[in-house]
């Protein structure tokens, strides 16, 4: 099946307020860092990635599209 002239008229997301960042899970990883030998810095430099949103446990998929959806208008 082919589909033509489809399109994507609007977009939105949800972010959590908690968020974890390269430099607070590297400083929870310290010992081992030190251990290895590894220098700060060391997993944002790998990833690229600065920090992280996380939902609180248990939250359920519906209600984040739901105010994914809220945030359209």
């Amino acid at each position: 099946m082919i589909f033509k002239n489809i399109v994507i008229e609007s977009f939105a997301y949800a972010l959590s307020d908690n968020e974890l960042t390269s430099t607070a899970i590297e400083n929870k990883l310290a010992p081992l860092y030190e251990k290895l030998k590894l220098p700060e810095g060391r997993l944002e430099l790998m990833t690229e990635i600065t920090s992280r949103r996380m939902w609180e446990p248990g939250t359920l998929p519906s209600s984040l599209s739901t105010e994914a959806a809220n945030n359209l208008f």
